[in-house]
């Protein structure tokens, strides 16, 4: 039961970073994201009650079916973060990014559009300076760019 419901979890974080980086997906923005990310929240909780109602927590020490969704959870994190140039860093990459690819997350920055854009763009302020994590992920799609 435990490889089963494992196998659900992370086939569900496989899926959500599969949508972000799917050509039908030309472009996302921060509401969207912060969906997902309640969605995962959900989910998330769902996961660590199945594991530790079902007895799970005391036979298997690796974690709970939350740790299945890390993927899902980490390119989450990286697309709210104030600071995700830090992406580059070897070190943090280690130690909160290690799940992620760099050619999926360079596909999902180049489509995550933080300002309006196209029919809508007239109806927000044409003079407004960007986002300060619009920049951030500006940075970090160059620096993606230049590392492949």
């Amino acid at each position: 039961m435990y490889k089963v419901r494992s196998g659900v979890f992370k086939y569900i974080s496989n899926v959500i970073v599969a949508d972000f980086s799917n050509d039908g997906v030309k472009r996302f923005n921060a509401n969207a994201v912060i969906n997902i990310e309640y969605d995962i929240q959900i989910i998330e909780n769902f996961a660590d009650e199945m594991f530790y109602s079902a007895g799970l927590g005391e036979i298997y020490n690796e974690g709970s079916f939350k740790n299945c969704l890390v993927e899902a959870r980490q390119l989450i994190n990286l697309l709210l973060s104030s600071q995700a140039e830090n992406f580059m860093n070897p070190v943090i990459r280690e130690k909160s990014y290690y799940a992620l690819d760099y050619k999926k997350v360079s596909a999902i920055c180049d489509k995550f559009k933080d300002s309006p854009d196209g029919i809508f763009r007239s109806l927000a302020n044409k003079n407004a300076k960007p986002s300060a994590r619009k920049k951030l992920m500006d940075v970090l799609k160059k620096n993606l760019k230049d590392f492949s």
